[in-house]
């Protein structure tokens, strides 16, 4: 009986819900590794000593991106708020510099500048990044600003992974074509890139405006624990792998939004 009137006479834990939507400013603060290429071994290349080596002064570096994001927002009590965010997936060139070249007397034919301006962007894609938020917010509610901190966890995974036409033209004739004849493949070779999916943590910060009952604006600031491994595939007419290029890519972007808050 004690029990149950303790209970009755506790305060509710209020739980309420709200959208956001606006845009955000994505700023990778990038480093990527040089670039390591392995040669399917084969007869000839092995004579002339082509095996898997590594090009000294290749780097890789994305843009920035702008895209509009929509967000669920879940409050629990006065000061904590757990969001649930998409949007548009936005767009970003690759750009590279540096030379990919054999070692050793191969080299004048297996040869390909990164940094070639024919060759930018080296490639494209269009990154997906969902995210769960829990955020802090140690004023009242009744406040009309609304400062906070946050800690969030989100799955990022690219989609159109394209290579530039410059780049992949480059990657057949410079490349593909040799390769494929020592490898006895005639035909037409075909270039491919790829880049993994990983998870993310982020850190978060910003504040909130009350303009209303309702409505908010909100401005934000995250920074993204990110990286990707990306890769080249160089295949012969016949689908067989004749070299693949590896680079493990950073992108630990920065990230400012603007956004227009409601709450129900």
């Amino acid at each position: 009986m004690i029990a149950s009137t303790a209970l009755a006479a506790a305060p509710a834990f209020a739980v309420s819900y709200g959208v956001e939507i606006g845009a955000i400013r994505i700023m990778p603060q990038s480093k990527s590794t040089i670039l390591r290429t392995e040669l399917n071994p084969n007869l000839l290349g092995t004579a002339l000593g082509l095996t898997s080596f590594d090009s000294p002064g290749t780097s890789f570096s994305p843009s920035d991106a702008t895209t509009l994001v929509a967000t669920f927002v879940q409050t629990f009590g006065d000061h904590f708020l757990v969001k649930f965010e998409g949007g548009i997936p936005p767009r970003f060139k690759l750009n590279g510099s540096g030379i990919v070249t054999a070692p050793g007397p191969a080299g004048a034919l297996f040869s390909v500048d990164l940094g070639n301006s024919a060759n930018q962007p080296l490639a494209t894609a269009r990154q997906w990044s969902p995210i769960t938020l829990l955020q802090y917010r140690p004023l009242s509610p009744a406040s009309r600003i609304q400062p906070y901190i946050g800690l969030g966890v989100g799955y990022t995974f690219f989609t159109n992974v394209k290579l530039g036409k410059g780049t992949e033209a480059d990657l057949n004739s410079q490349f593909g074509t040799p390769l494929a004849a020592l490898a006895l493949k005639p035909g037409p070779t075909s270039a491919s890139a790829h880049a993994s999916s990983s998870v993310a943590l982020a850190f978060n910060g910003g504040a909130s405006y009350l303009i209303g009952k309702h409505w908010a604006l909100t401005g934000s600031v995250s920074y993204g624990l990110l990286s990707t491994n990306s890769r080249i595939d160089l295949k012969a007419a016949d689908g067989s792998i004749l070299a693949q290029s590896r680079a493990n890519l950073v992108l630990n972007p920065l990230i400012t939004g603007l956004l227009l808050n409601y709450r129900f």
